[in-house]
């Protein structure tokens, strides 16, 4: 396994692309490391990210999934939520300790960040800049180049393996300093900011904070972000198609679900349910199949149900809006 001089926790954003050029602007060995997960996504295939990333700035980046490792701290954040389901003090613990790890087992100097002094209010003051450090058994070792002369002096800047003479004073939540270097090391190309995590979106958190409160079935996770959401009772939930890329995302996802509901007499979305279901909230989802699909008025719909080998037909009248609207997510 190959050793690095220092591993950088790597957002793909403008702040840690200059880290990391700042760094390896002295001759140092760095590894950035992206973590992704389906709340913060990648949005691209891992091995695309990583060849575009060297391609277009100069860095090297390994990419980890972390779902499944972070949804734990999503579901109960020692520090709290921000306004939706975005527990953002704690994810970013999680990354600093999961980057210490790597830290340790690739035998590197230090971590670098892109944090900027004073950019972000709650989290990127001194106080929690160090706290973070600490709780990731990292006190000393953490290196933030774009503000590191504002900062104490890290291990890596004493024992002389960076130049402290080097980095820089950045500070504040402006960004004309960092549009400045960017210009000065040829860096064009780069994402503005903007946001990316899944857990500020309020309609995401809502059906997010649905699923945590009905048990430990974590299967919806994948379609989330995919149609409309029912709650048809404490142990039932339906996901229906909007449109037809969303009808074929459910219909690939069937093996994650309990029942997959399509409409077999008209034009109309395909749904998939999670949970332990009645045969009475099969005969409601199935009218909520009908008030979507193209059934005129009177018309009844026959929706094919298909649970594990086994299919069965129903023929249902259109849900009222009203009812609908009772159940959805």
């Amino acid at each position: 396994m190959a050793k690095y001089d220092g591993i950088v926790l790597y957002s793909g954003g403008l702040d840690s692309i200059l880290a990391y050029r700042v760094l390896s602007g002295q001759g140092l060995g760095l590894l950035a490391v992206k973590f992704h997960s389906l709340f913060f996504p990648l949005k691209t295939d891992p091995r695309d990210y990583i060849r575009a990333q060297n391609e277009k700035f100069g860095v090297e980046v390994e990419v980890h999934e972390v779902t499944e490792d972070i949804l734990p701290v999503i579901r109960d954040p020692q520090f709290g939520y921000g306004r939706w389901m975005n527990p953002c003090l704690d994810c970013k613990l999680f990354m600093y300790r999961r980057a210490a790890e790597i830290v340790q087992r690739r035998a590197a100097g230090f971590l670098a960040t892109g944090e900027v002094l004073g950019q972000r209010p709650m989290s990127q003051h001194r106080g929690e800049l160090n706290r973070l450090a600490k709780k990731a058994g990292l006190k000393g070792r953490v290196l933030r180049p774009l503000s590191a002369k504002l900062l104490r002096e890290t291990e890596a800047e004493k024992s002389g393996l960076v130049d402290r003479t080097r980095l820089l004073a950045f500070s504040g939540r402006g960004r004309r300093e960092q549009i400045r270097l960017a210009q000065e090391k040829s860096i064009t190309g780069y994402p503005t900011p903007a946001g990316g995590c899944y857990l500020t979106d309020e309609t995401f958190a809502r059906r997010l904070k649905d699923m945590f409160l009905h048990g430990n079935d974590t299967r919806p996770l994948t379609l989330l972000r995919t149609g409309r959401h029912f709650r048809l009772s404490e142990s039932c939930r339906l996901t229906v198609g909007r449109r037809e890329t969303e009808n074929l995302s459910i219909e690939q996802h069937a093996d994650q679900g309990d029942a997959l509901l399509e409409p077999v007499s008209h034009m109309g979305p395909s749904a998939l349910m999670h949970g332990s279901c009645t045969r009475e909230e099969l005969a409601v989802a199935a009218g909520i199949i009908a008030r979507y699909g193209d059934a005129g008025p009177g018309e009844e719909t026959v929706v094919r149900i298909r649970a594990g080998a086994g299919s069965s037909e129903l023929t249902v009248p259109a849900l009222d809006d009203e009812s609908v609207g009772k159940l959805r997510i």
